[in-house]
């Protein structure tokens, strides 16, 4: 496969649009070579980093480009035929910083667009890794914000509407307001409520997007599904059958993060480390061929125990390098 259109993949998965064969080939194109593992991971941190630049209406792309251009330049110029091997080498690395920020200046235009095109955002609140968040909404709602997540506030906000966007995960105390909904969009997902108290979590790269409520009812629609979810009761969308379905409500794992802890259990593989990257602000690669685990995080726990009892529970050896966390068998 041609290098752009597998970045276009990886942006791809990153937004939760990968059928389940395409993550399949992307996970076995990883393991392959390290390699495609190290360029997976520079990609995604490209990707990542772009949901957190603030856009612009004219961002002076031309302008680092120039810069790029100008070294590539200077390495050409080298007329010593000794230096000019090592000039070839650089060159090529150089190249591929092009292709790369030719890649990242892409997806930024494509947020950018996305975002031209949407309502105006008055306000946005981004949570990094390894940090929570706790906000009070112009109306009174208060929201909690977990790791790695984004909350967007629209213009006309406790005003002409309650309009949210959220991309990871958040609890929510909505303020009672039977004239203004209170609604919160999350990919193809509508909730909306009028004074209720539920987390939601989507994140782009999990599978589902799920809905657990504590009180009252919400209103939880899909592009051909819509359902009532009343207290005490969970529901996912299937972000490959695209239905929304019933799951078992336990509090403990969908709200345990409220309080630092973490409970990982029924998730595949990849779900369960994406959600001990989001705590400690790490990277995983995985070269297990386990399928997944059980695990609790509590407040306290540091990533050393972490990793030693990840490493037990599944029997794996864990090797750190500078910037990752790769799981391999024993």
């Amino acid at each position: 496969m041609k290098e752009e259109k597998l970045n276009g993949l990886i942006d791809k998965y990153h937004r939760g649009q990968c059928s389940s064969e395409e993550k399949a080939f992307l996970e076995a194109w990883k393991s392959k070579h390290k390699a495609n593992e190290a360029h997976f991971n520079q990609i995604s941190r490209i990707i990542r980093e772009l949901r957190h630049v603030p856009v612009q209406l004219n961002p002076d792309t031309g302008a680092e480009w120039e810069k790029l251009r100008s070294r590539l330049e200077t390495q050409n110029a080298n007329p010593d035929t000794g230096a000019r091997i090592v000039s070839f080498a650089r060159r090529s690395v150089l190249w591929r910083v092009a292709a790369l920020l030719v890649f990242a200046l892409g997806i930024f235009w494509m947020y950018q667009n996305q975002q031209n095109q949407a309502p105006a955002i008055a306000q946005e609140y981004v949570v990094p890794r390894g940090e929570t968040r706790q906000i009070t909404l112009p109306d009174g709602s208060h929201i909690e914000l977990n790791a790695d997540s984004r909350l967007a506030v629209f213009e006309g906000f406790n005003a002409q509407n309650r309009n949210l966007e959220l991309e990871g995960e958040a609890f929510f105390k909505v303020a009672k307001n039977p004239k203004l909904p209170f609604t919160i969009q999350t990919g193809d997902v509508i909730t909306q409520v009028t004074g209720t108290a539920f987390n939601l979590k989507s994140y782009r790269e999990d599978d589902r997007i799920e809905l657990t409520v504590v009180e009252g009812s919400v209103r939880f629609k899909g592009p051909d599904q819509e359902v009532s979810v009343p207290a005490n009761v969970a529901a996912v969308f299937d972000k490959t059958s695209r239905k929304i379905e019933p799951t078992p409500f336990d509090p403990d794992v969908a709200l345990g993060w409220r309080e630092g802890r973490l409970v990982i259990q029924n998730v595949p593989m990849r779900e369960g480390l994406a959600m001990l990257e989001r705590r400690f602000n790490v990277q995983f690669t995985d070269h297990s061929g386990k399928t997944g685990f059980r695990l609790i995080v509590r407040k306290d726990d540091d990533l050393d125990s972490v990793l030693e009892s990840l490493a037990e529970v599944l029997g794996v050896k864990i090797r750190r390098t500078q910037d990752n966390i790769i799981l391999e068998p024993r």
